[in-house]
Parts: C-alpha cells; sequence; structure tokens
C-alpha cells in the first residue's frame, strides 16, 4: 500500500501565532511532481491551518511541464484537508487526461506496463497507512501487457475502483493487429494488496501469444483465440 511522491519542492510557509493559535500559511511549487517514479507534472498548491477543524485545508493544480506537447495544460486540480491528529487524509482530485503509469507498482502481479490517460474524479480518504481510493472515471488509450505471452493489449472505457474492488463491463479491448475482444471484470484486493481476480473475455482471432524465436525459449510463434476465456483466481 506503499504510495510514493516525488519532486523539488520549493515556496514559503508563515507561521504566525505559532504558539497562541496554531495558524499556517504555506504557497509550494513542485517540479517534477511525480507519483511512483511516474512524472505527472508541476503541481503548485496552497495550504492554510483550520483551527476550527484542527486541519490543514489544500488546493492545488498540477500542469504539464511547459516544454511539453502540450504546452503546459492543465491536467489536476485537488482540493481538500489533511488532519494530524488522525493521520488521515480527504481530497478530491478532478482529472483531465492524467497520465496512468503510476498505476503499474500496484499490478504487476497481474498487468505489465501499463499506460494511457484517466479523466474524472477521484476521491483519496482514510489514515495515511490504509488510504482509500474511489472514482468512477473514463480511462483512454490505455495499454497493457502480458509478459509471459509477450502480447499487448489497447481500450478506452470506463473504470470503478474502491479500496476492496475494481471492475469494467463489456470493453471493448483490441490487440496490436486490430483484432478485437470484449471483457467483462472484477478484481477484488485489499487497498490494492491479495488480488484475486474474475475477468470473462469473448475474443474473435485475438492475438493470445506472439513470442519470437529465442535459443533459450521454451515455446514460441504466434497463437490466435477465438472463444470465450475465464480468468479466476489470486
Amino acid at each position: 500500500n506503499n504510495f510514493l511522491l516525488g519532486g523539488k519542492i520549493t515556496g514559503t510557509a508563515y507561521c504566525p501565532h505559532l504558539f497562541s493559535n496554531g495558524t499556517m500559511n504555506a504557497s509550494l511549487f513542485v517540479d517534477n511532481f511525480s507519483m511512483n517514479n511516474c512524472t505527472i507534472g508541476d503541481l503548485k498548491a496552497e495550504s492554510y491551518w483550520n483551527s476550527a477543524n484542527r486541519a490543514l485545508m489544500l488546493n492545488a493544480r498540477i500542469n504539464e511541464k511547459p516544454d511539453s506537447s502540450s504546452g503546459g495544460r492543465q491536467i489536476a486540480t485537488a482540493f481538500g484537508a489533511y488532519y494530524p491528529i488522525g493521520d488521515s487524509i480527504n481530497l478530491v482530485v478532478d482529472g483531465n487526461r492524467v497520465p496512468l503509469s503510476f498505476l503499474s507498482v500496484y499490478m504487476k502481479m497481474i498487468l505489465g506496463d501499463i499506460d494511457g490517460f484517466g479523466s474524472g474524479r477521484v476521491t483519496i480518504s482514510g489514515p495515511m497507512n490504509k488510504t482509500g481510493i474511489y472514482t468512477r472515471a473514463y480511462v483512454e488509450n490505455v495499454s497493457f501487457g502480458i509478459d509471459m505471452l509477450n502480447t499487448r493489449y489497447y481500450f478506452s472505457d470506463s473504470v470503478y475502483l474502491t479500496p476492496r474492488v475494481a471492475g469494467f463491463r463489456n470493453i471493448k479491448i483490441r490487440d496490436k493487429e486490430g483484432n478485437v475482444a470484449y471483457a467483462n471484470g472484477l478484481i477484488r484486493h485489499n487497498y490494492f494488496k491479495d488480488f484475486n481476480v474474475s475477468i470473462d473475455v469473448r475474443a474473435e482471432k485475438l492475438l493470445a501469444m506472439d513470442i519470437p524465436i529465442a535459443p533459450d525459449a521454451y515455446f514460441s510463434g504466434k497463437a490466435y483465440g477465438t472463444g470465450t476465456v475465464s480468468i479466476d483466481g489470486p
């Protein structure tokens, strides 16, 4: 359940009346803000101490790098609060084509090298050592690999995620040759641990294996699949 944040922080923080009212205001800039070693963009954040709620309030926005092909477009805004007494957070993030590569670390036991973009509202809530993520988002140009079979698949559709389950319904998947399959899936997990998968796939000549000939390969060649496949288990 580790969630690694990175970047180079600059900015200012003011703590007037620190020993009486405990107030604080901060303005921060994070260059090359990253999540799980995936660079997202540049983050600007404003925060202040809310004495009534005993919380550090946060407003932030993330833009792509100015020298990117988009010219530094805004990809996310966030607002919420951190509660130091309970070491917990309640944060709402509105994303617009946010890179999804940071999810690869959680899904590496099932899917390889996730790429693509996600848009929608995400709520991050709970204690910092067991943070829950809730969303129903639209993902586009998503791709993932099956390393053992040397295949890669692509899709754009809606998905949902909670701290206990992730799912999708009747999504259209393509292989690199444009062949199509349809999938329904339910992935049970415990805060991105202890995964249990239940996926049904209906395929029509989908590229199922694409392993080049090599001296140390146990098997090689191309294979296509037609029919229904169910994948169940941890």
